[in-house]
């Protein structure tokens, strides 16, 4: 059997609640029409470094700035968040994807480069 290890991509920063709700959708799709066997969503793990639950949105209060960075106390800066999303691409994903609008974002750019550069399969939203 294929593996099927995907990667979802896209903006984040500057957009309300961080985006959370387009990758939150993106997941569910995925998992409901797409042969996966592992999944990566950066909202996840962004959840799992700031210690909250499942399925939780930031707030307003949780953003410095018109969502530019967290304002949450001892949040993880953009070069561990984003190093952490680089790893799983190189060393797990097999498919990356795309969610709309990540040509506007440096981060989702830099995934997608990644991703061309390893031979991933991609899929756009």
């Amino acid at each position: 059997m294929s593996e099927y290890k995907y990667y979802i991509a896209g903006p984040m920063t500057g957009i309300p609640y961080f985006n959370f709700p387009a990758f939150d959708k993106a997941k569910r799709w995925i998992n409901d029409n797409l042969p996966v066997t592992d999944l990566f969503s950066p909202a996840d793990h962004d959840r799992s470094l700031l210690g909250k639950p499942d399925q939780w949105l930031p707030s307003v209060t949780d953003s410095d700035g018109a969502w530019k960075f967290w304002s949450i106390p001892n949040a993880p800066d953009l070069r561990t968040m984003l190093g952490a999303d680089l790893e799983w691409i190189s060393k797990n994903a097999t498919d990356i994807f795309m969610l709309k609008g990540w040509e506007n974002s440096r981060g989702a750019g830099a995934e997608w480069a990644l991703a061309r550069a390893l031979g991933l399969r991609f899929h756009y939203q």
